[in-house]
């Protein structure tokens, strides 16, 4: 099976592109600079050089694959700023149109589509993949890629399939700076903390994908997420124990608005404790079935200094 991944040289797609190497499958990576290309070639797949946004390149890259998985995103860009608005609109939702449109036109049959979780906001039990949304205004740009996919799913032209991650943790995105925040002493969680998180190991998340690709049914939402969901206190305090630093503390809502924007404030403070058992029926275990057993390799391998644990 031949794969092309978009984003291939970011946090998620590089977890994705090892798992489907891993697999068997012949990856085609696409990204937009040059300086990504070795990356690609360094997780043992095929890069290729292009812009999601861009369908001709799109179109291009996609000939002679058997799936795609669309994991675009811009890496430095600034979701508060109209400028980085308009990057996430374009990697995500412009790509996922692109991507569904080269699909029909060079005969690939399946796209799955990477999302987030976000999108469900808080609720007071268990979010699964019936679960209504109800903050999609913090990840705009998720839900028009969704859009996209779910257009083709109702033309019945194609197989999508839609994959909502949870908090991804790994050497990279979000989680590098929470560590190291934890680490100095200036992380802050919103009020008291008591939220849960639906935490996902990399590698498990990666894994995820290249089942979906293989065995998602075609149409379906899939959320990816461990066993074990953690309220966000009990989450830091592990992490700081783990690196000897002393336990963060609780600020009031209004200053992470202030800090990271309303939105993301309101989505970092949402409870929204998952469930994996949709994507379990397919065959999926997760390796790290908890935070307790994927946090330990992944702090160890964090470039971080003064480490005790």
């Amino acid at each position: 099976m031949r794969v092309l991944v978009t984003g291939a040289a970011g946090f998620l797609g590089r977890g994705a592109v090892r798992a489907l190497v891993g697999s068997g499958a012949e990856v085609r990576g696409l990204v937009r600079r040059r300086t990504q290309l070795a990356i690609v070639r360094f997780d043992g797949g095929e890069p290729s050089l292009g812009d999601v946004a861009d369908p001709t390149a799109v179109a291009r890259t996609a000939s002679g694959c058997d799936a795609i998985l669309h994991l675009a995103a811009p890496s430095s860009a600034n979701s508060r700023t109209v400028e980085g608005r308009r990057e996430f609109v374009r990697s995500r939702a412009v790509g996922a149109r692109n991507l569904v449109l080269a699909a029909r036109t060079r005969g690939v049959p399946r796209v799955v589509i990477g999302s987030g979780y976000w999108l469900y906001g808080g609720h007071r039990g268990t979010i699964t993949e019936r679960t209504t949304s109800r903050n999609p205004n913090a990840v705009a740009y998720n839900l028009g890629a969704e859009l996209a996919g779910r257009a083709a799913i109702a033309e019945g032209s194609l197989e999508v399939i839609l994959a909502r991650p949870g908090m991804v943790y790994g050497n990279g995105a979000w989680f590098l700076p929470f560590a190291r925040a934890i680490q100095d002493g200036t992380y802050r969680y919103g009020e008291r903390g008591l939220n849960h998180w639906s935490p996902i190991s990399l590698v498990d998340c990666g894994r995820a994908f290249a089942l979906l690709i293989r065995k998602g049914a075609a149409g379906e939402t899939y959320l990816v997420v461990d066993d074990e969901p953690v309220r966000v206190r009990t989450l830091a305090e592990y992490v700081a124990q783990r690196l000897g630093a002393p336990p963060p503390r609780g600020v009031p809502f209004a200053r992470v608005a202030r800090e990271l924007g309303s939105g993301i404030a309101t989505a970092l403070g949402a409870n929204q404790a998952a469930s994996n058992a949709k994507l379990r029926a397919l065959g999926w275990k997760p390796k790290y079935p908890a935070y307790r057993d994927g946090l330990p390799p992944v702090l160890r391998e964090l470039p971080l200094s003064g480490r005790s644990g």
